[in-house]
């Protein structure tokens, strides 16, 4: 197993980190490392020859002396590598956009894989967490590996937990039991699994989607399991089908088997349609029934002339007004009749 060494635990036996950047200063570092003073300096941080020759090996390259400067200015990654004191890790320097950062995965790889394989088969969320948030600086050799290790107790734990739930009754037993599957920490996790590891992110989305389809699956427990599943990182075809299976079930389109504790989803496109269906049914029955088109009214004829409508003293004064037009007018005719 190799020892990280940090050059910085030999500052005695340096005037100025800068000089380790050029030719001479690196010489002149590696001839004090290899004299009596060096060896001792070793022994006492605790290194045997043999590591000694190791950690000198690597010096050659003057890139590798640049990459223990960046440990040093981590002190997370640092912690973990000279004292197993594990902290969630940060980039506050932005070193995984340097333009060497792959050649600094090369070389930090095989020491920090083997602090990360400690790991695992670790329960304990939150140290899995801080585990993972190390991955991304692991070039791509090591980096499967060790995310294989330490996803496998979340693995193991989803598919248990699942297949125990499949019996459960309620939907209240059934959210205490899948509920943890999907903590914020466990997602953090997944979504810290490289492309090399995309089958096991799968799997995990597979195993959460099969709750639906258990009986004790309500529609708003669906929603909330949909919800948190698009907190997981997906390819865009992946993604999609999450979003599309949560727009299924809000209209009604996903099925769930318990409707006890749940607001089903109603089918406002259904209802749409059976309302249109009887509206065209309702209108052709009245044309037919009724035919408001084909019936033309027929004029309403009464005996009583409009003449007999008028009280018998009008009916004087016009009897009067026609004699008088037609020149016939008696002057007894003028006389009206008073009583």
């Amino acid at each position: 197993m190799r020892q990280f060494i940090l050059i910085h635990e030999f500052s005695k036996l340096y005037s100025n980190f800068a000089d380790l950047l050029t030719e001479n200063g690196i010489k002149n570092f590696i001839a004090n490392l290899e004299s009596e003073a060096g060896k001792n300096t070793a022994k006492k941080l605790g290194y045997d020859h043999f590591q000694l020759e190791e950690f000198i090996a690597t010096l050659s390259d003057s890139q590798n002396v640049l990459f223990h400067d960046w440990i040093s200015q981590n002190s997370s990654l640092k912690g973990l590598l000279l004292q197993n004191k594990l902290v969630k890790f940060e980039d506050t320097s932005n070193h995984l956009k340097h333009q060497f950062f792959e050649k600094f995965q090369a070389f930090i790889s095989p020491s920090l894989s083997n602090k990360l394989l400690k790991y695992a088969g670790e329960k304990e969320l939150t140290t899995l967490e801080k585990a993972f948030s190390y991955v991304c600086l692991l070039d791509k050799k090591h980096r499967a590996t060790v995310e294989d290790q330490l996803f496998q107790s979340i693995k193991k734990k989803v598919e248990i937990t699942v297949a125990n739930s499949k019996i459960v009754e309620n939907e209240t037993a059934l959210v205490e039991a899948i509920q943890p599957l999907c903590d914020d920490k466990i997602i953090a996790c997944v979504n810290s699994l490289s492309r090399a590891s995309y089958s096991l992110k799968l799997a995990y989305v597979d195993d959460v989607l099969t709750v639906l389809k258990f009986k004790s699956c309500t529609p708003r427990f669906a929603n909330w399991i949909l919800k948190r599943l698009e907190e997981v990182q997906l390819n865009k075809e992946h993604e999609f089908k999450i979003v599309d299976l949560r727009k299924d079930l809000k209209e009604g389109e996903l099925q769930v088997r318990n409707h006890g504790k749940g607001r089903a989803p109603i089918k406002w496109g259904s209802i749409a349609t059976f309302g249109l269906i009887a509206l065209v049914a309702g209108l052709t029955f009245w044309v037919v029934k009724f035919k408001p088109f084909s019936d033309v009214e027929e004029p309403q004829f009464d005996n009583e002339t409009s003449f007999m409508q008028f009280s018998k003293e009008e009916r004087k004064k016009i009897d009067s007004l026609l004699i008088h037009m037609n020149g016939n007018l008696d002057d007894d005719d003028l006389l009206i009749d008073q009583g």
